[in-house]
């Protein structure tokens, strides 16, 4: 991934955020650069980007997770989605975890005789950039955060299959569950309603309970 970081970052618009950005060691080694070229770079510390007057290092799911500012974004962006992902969608942090959920789901089993429960094939593999960026940007995130992200999924994608992210970058949990948030709002209208006892959700794990089948 390095070298396709390194063309990437090359063929980014000047006009766009972060245009023209060079990558470089967070260390300054000068030969970093040739050596991802190369092919013989052998490190695992964080890459960083600077060089553009935002100046927010941007550090990606390939890389390390332990810079100050990475952290910044992701606490920003915990911040700006609390309102918009509901607390039925338990694993992240302040909605109940699985403790929570659980006791949820068991004050509401003696009212519910019917119970499903479903989870999603490979989900972080399986998610679409193009709609979790949607997502994003509809809630009224940033652009210049809206931009991280869309390197956070994209850059590790060597591919270009416009799918996945990586399971254990630090964004991941956060954006797992921004991407099924719609489908929170639609089971927690039904609550509403009456159509369904109880309705959680842990990353893509969901547990319905209702009084009937259908």
């Amino acid at each position: 991934p390095w070298a396709r970081i390194l063309e990437q970052s090359k063929a980014m618009p000047l006009a766009s955020p972060f245009g023209g950005c060079e990558i470089i060691h967070s260390d300054g080694e000068p030969t970093f650069r040739q050596a991802c070229i190369d092919g013989t770079a052998r490190t695992r510390r964080r890459v960083v980007y600077v060089g553009h007057p935002y100046r927010a290092l941007r550090q990606f799911a390939i890389a390390g997770t332990s810079d100050a500012i990475y952290w910044d974004l992701q606490s920003r962006l915990a911040a700006h989605l609390a309102d918009y992902i509901p607390r039925s969608c338990t694993h992240l942090k302040g909605n109940g975890s699985v403790k929570g959920a659980i006791k949820t789901l068991l004050r509401s089993l003696p009212d519910a005789p019917f119970v499903a429960r479903f989870d999603i094939a490979s989900y972080y593999k399986s998610m679409r950039h193009d709609v979790l960026l949607d997502l994003l940007a509809a809630t009224g995130a940033r652009v210049e955060d809206v931009a991280v992200v869309r390197d956070y999924v994209t850059l590790p994608d060597t591919r270009n299959t416009g799918r996945g992210m990586v399971a254990s970058g630090g964004l991941s949990p956060l954006l797992g569950g921004l991407y099924l948030a719609p489908l929170d709002h639609a089971m927690d209208r039904l609550k509403a309603r009456g159509q369904l006892v109880q309705y959680v959700r842990y990353m893509d794990d969901v547990v319905l309970l209702a009084k009937s089948r259908w």
